[in-house]
């Protein structure tokens, strides 16, 4: 089952998760084209991969580097993600995923933290 990932702020307006030129994942839309994921687990971890055909990031995971920016990355990349309640959590740096003010989605303390409604996630990751 695949699902797009639809941030709220906490006790805001929603964000779209978008995937830029360069893998990096942002609220700002490029080819007005939502990204569909899909829950992969393995060795009792729980990734994130894209699962669209007709995108070039098809088959790469959600991530994050080592300041926080989440972005798609081959397998040898891939990190592991959890939900604490609706926030989607980094197994990499144990941070709730949010924005600052650059658009870019990151985990990461000290940002305004994103919720995530969907179902699928939520089931999913818990």
């Amino acid at each position: 089952m695949t699902f797009c990932l639809m941030a709220r702020y906490t006790g805001g307006g929603y964000d779209n998760a978008y995937i830029d030129a360069s893998g990096w994942v942002t609220t700002i839309s490029t080819n007005n084209s939502l990204v569909d994921f899909e829950i992969y687990k393995y060795g009792g971890v729980n990734y994130l991969k894209v699962n669209q055909p007709n995108n070039k990031w098809n088959g790469y995971y959600l991530s994050v580097n080592k300041n926080g920016y989440l972005g798609v990355y081959a397998w040898s990349g891939a990190s592991g993600w959890k939900m604490s309640g609706k926030n989607l959590v980094s197994v990499f740096n144990g941070q709730i995923v949010g924005s600052g003010d650059n658009n870019f989605f990151r985990a990461a303390a000290g940002l305004r933290s994103f919720e995530f409604d969907n179902a699928e996630l939520i089931a999913g990751l818990s």
